[in-house]
């Protein structure tokens, strides 16, 4: 299923505990500020993967084009969308 995320890119998300998962595939037990980098279109399994910053929530600069990977429950995106200046 195609969801429209188009609009993640580039902001700043808080991703409370249990909206996103790493790569064990078990739900985060955490939350963190991702600076998102890109988020893929195609939903699978209800979730959706993602590549961002967690590094430095003011600059993300640690020298790659993304240190974070994992996956998103697309509501939790949408919600924090919805509050982002």
């Amino acid at each position: 299923m195609k969801v429209d995320l188009t609009k993640a890119v580039g902001t700043v998300i808080h991703l409370r505990r249990g909206e996103w998962y790493g790569p064990t595939g078990e739900p985060a037990s955490e939350a963190i500020l991702l600076h998102v980098v890109a988020v893929d279109t195609e939903m699978v399994g209800g979730l959706v993967s993602a590549h961002g910053h967690d590094c430095n929530p003011h600059a993300p600069d640690c020298g790659r084009d993304h240190c974070w990977e994992g996956k998103l429950v697309p509501s939790a995106v949408r919600e924090e969308l919805d509050f982002l200046p």
